[in-house]
């Protein structure tokens, strides 16, 4: 029986910050610590605990990234590193994944996040 609920990996990281104290907290916050827990922590969530809950028939909630355009170019980023960003211009089909920075038409730009079979909602980016 697949599980109803649609687990955020927040909710991941909620659960590992109320049992985990990091040596980088205390009265004057170490941030360069912080921050390089916070990626090796986002890449193990991708790279381990996803494709867990993804084998075990638990869907995932995604967010859509984050983009712009400026002067035509579409500069765009995941909430943790190793989600792809896929890229249409019908938000339909013809899905391509997004390495880097490239031109679009600012009126037919389609994105969506992707890990594994868990794809993020659509959004439009005008």
């Amino acid at each position: 029986m697949k599980p109803s609920a649609r687990p955020s990996p927040r909710l991941i990281a909620a659960a590992e910050r109320a049992w985990h104290k990091a040596p980088w907290e205390g009265a004057a916050p170490d941030t360069n610590a912080r921050n390089r827990d916070f990626v090796s922590f986002a890449r193990a969530l991708v790279e381990r605990e996803l494709p867990k809950l993804e084998a075990a028939g638990v869907t995932v909630h995604l967010l859509p990234p984050g983009a712009r355009i400026k002067n035509g170019v579409l500069h765009a980023n995941a909430d943790l590193p190793g989600v792809a960003i896929q890229i249409s211009t019908d938000g339909q089909q013809s899905w391509w994944t997004y390495h880097e920075p490239v031109e679009v038409e600012a009126n037919s730009v389609y994105l969506r996040s992707r890990q594994g079979n868990h794809v993020s909602r659509t959004t439009r980016l005008d």
